[in-house]
């Protein structure tokens, strides 16, 4: 039990960024080491300049907490805490909470703490809908609370909070100092596309507004529940979404409390106002490239590295949601870079964390919402299965024992008497136009889902070497064989009454190991084409398995979907092959696993 402190109720808001401050005296020179901790988050800052963030993101399951150490000279000091505090409203759809406040000890015990609100307003973002909110800086803003001057100050509260605080899982991230181009008035781009943190002085009087976009569009005529407009070759001149706003009359120093993402930064001024950027990519560290590596392999690489933060992300843009599907692959990319792996333990640790009883997992966690993809939970198998395969059953491999098996019973339950499972849930599988939501057969039991379903349970098979498992996936093979092949095409179908055929099913099929006879007939299958075609996500099963099989003519066939990708102005990989509303989406960075591109 850790003693936390909070503010004071008459201070609590919707959403707001609190400022603790702590005021010390060192008899001497001397290094001091402080432990510290949020809920949600927050920077540190000794005597107004920048210390530290933390703590690394993780779950209520497994919190954390970071070690930080400063050189003081003999006097007093002040060592000020910037919590974000946005609630379930409006903080990042990746963030959880337990309960607001900020924790640290290290420091001297007659530390007199205090605290104040940081004078911003907040809104929802849009189009970038998971991040943190966008800001409005007032005119009446004291850019020096971070030192301890100005604010309204008074008394902190303090409340004993249980949960366990563990250490960081990962190395230290990413820092690198960047300068983007300005491309035309007050518009820049950056080489790369960026996850950036950014600090920002302005001087004079108006108003200043700062959008980042991922590519700017052809027209105005945008989706807002899909998040799409024309986005033709990256070449437009609309910009789409809101701003973080200052109001500026004098000097005014500014450091982004989180990070932004994106190629563009759009200044807008109103107004005599100048203004002086600096800007640090931040990410989870990641080996280089080769120099001779391919334009396709850099973009793959790009991607990547810009979905891989405290947590792996789907995007970085939209959601920055750890979903179990792309972290499979995002997981596979960084063996295959021969990375670190601290990143993938840490995904296995929190994904196994957020267990539901019935034995199912939420499809991205953390999260502050729940979310139930059934697909993701087999997933989740195949991903700790990869991991043992490399490992063996090492120490993570044993803490998570149990948790696969009680994920091994909810792949075994709720199947009828057919033997297929049809669980509840979202029955995404891959965007394709002919799905809707990406559900091959929307409230029946489905062949691909089934087909996945047997790839775990061999998988789980050889990690529990229980045959059960084993057994269970034969009979469902049987099932679907009996169920889904359909004589006349000679391929399987996608539902029971065999009016959708994709090449997911065949693809599926093809993994779990069908009979030699059967085999040659879904790659002929493949051959002809004319199937639902696999999206950019689900084309790394396919592309696996044209590996396996030595299907290279079907593999480099794929790959020209990718190439026609490098001819559109982009620099990572988008969300789909065409009309996608991410134009950097970690599941296509698989495209790093293929031998071709590195010809």
């Amino acid at each position: 039990m850790e003693r936390w402190m909070t503010l004071p109720g008459n201070l609590h808001r919707e959403a707001y960024i609190a400022v603790f401050r702590g005021q010390f005296v060192s008899e001497n020179d001397e290094n001091i080491t402080v432990r510290f901790s949020a809920d949600e988050r927050c920077q540190l800052f000794l005597d107004g300049k920048f210390l530290a963030e933390g703590p690394e993101r993780g779950c209520p399951e497994r919190w954390y907490y970071r070690e930080e150490t400063f050189r003081t000279t003999a006097g007093t000091h002040t060592l000020c805490a910037r919590v974000l505090c946005f609630g379930q409203k409006f903080r990042a759809a990746g963030q959880m909470s337990v309960r607001h406040g900020f924790f640290v000890d290290g420091l001297p015990q007659d530390c007199r703490w205090d605290c104040c609100l940081e004078e911003l307003e907040f809104e929802l973002p849009f189009p970038d809908w998971g991040s943190y909110p966008r800001f409005h800086l007032p005119e009446r803003y004291d850019c020096g609370i971070f030192a301890g001057h100005g604010g309204n100050w008074q008394s902190v509260e303090y409340f004993d909070d249980g949960r366990k605080l563990f250490p960081p899982d990962l190395p230290p991230l990413v820092c690198e100092k960047l300068s983007p181009r300005r491309i035309s008035g007050h518009l820049y781009r950056f080489d790369d596309y960026v996850m950036a943190y950014y600090t920002v002085k302005l001087y004079g009087t108006g108003t200043v507004k700062l959008r980042w976009s991922e590519c700017p569009y052809l027209n105005d005529n945008y989706n807002n529940m899909k998040l799409y407009a024309d986005k033709g070759n990256r070449d437009g001149n609309v910009f789409i979404g809101n701003y973080d706003t200052f109001d500026v009359n004098g000097d005014i120093e500014f450091r982004s409390f989180f990070w932004r993402a994106g190629r563009y930064l759009e200044v807008e001024i109103s107004g005599d106002v100048r203004y002086e950027f600096d800007f640090y990519r931040t990410g989870y560290p990641l080996p280089p490239l080769a120099p001779s590596a391919s334009v396709l392999e850099k973009m793959a690489y790009n991607t990547l590295r810009n979905c891989c933060w405290e947590t792996f992300m789907d995007c970085p843009f939209y959601e920055q949601l750890m979903y179990v599907g792309d972290s499979r692959i995002e997981a596979l990319c960084l063996y295959y870079l021969n990375g670190d792996v601290s990143l993938i333990r840490k995904a296995l640790r929190v994904f196994a964390s957020g267990i539901r009883p019935d034995g199912s997992l939420h499809s991205q966690y953390p999260s502050k919402n729940e979310q139930n993809i059934p697909a993701f939970s087999v997933t989740f198998l195949l991903m700790a299965g990869d991991y043992f395969d490399r490992f063996g059953n090492d120490d993570l491999m044993q803490e998570l024992s149990g948790k696969l098996l009680s994920v091994g019973e909810y792949l075994l339950a709720g199947c009828g008497s057919d033997g297929l499972w049809n669980p509840d849930g979202w029955g995404f599988v891959d965007w394709c136009r002919e799905w809707k939501r990406g559900e091959p057969a929307p409230g029946q039991a489905n062949a691909p889902l089934n087909f996945i379903r047997v790839l775990a349970l061999k998988k789980l098979s050889g990690i529990s070497r229980s045959p059960r498992y084993a057994e269970a996936a034969e009979r469902s093979l049987s099932s679907l064989r009996e169920k889904y092949f359909d004589r006349e095409r000679q391929m399987y179908a996608d539902d029971p009454e065999h009016r959708s055929f994709s090449e997911h099913s065949q693809v599926l099929a093809l993994l779990c190991g069908v009979p030699q006879d059967e085999r040659k007939l879904l790659i002929q299958a493949l051959e002809q084409g004319g199937l639902i075609p696999c999206g950019i996500y689900f084309s790394f099963y396919y592309m696996s398995m044209c590996r396996i099989y030595g299907l290279k003519e079907l593999e480099k066939k794929r790959l020209e979907k990718f190439y026609k990708l490098t001819e559109e102005n982009l620099v990572t990989l988008p969300e789909e092959f065409d009309a996608p509303r991410s134009d950097c989406h970690a599941w296509s960075s698989h495209i790093l696993l293929s031998e071709f591109i590195r010809r």
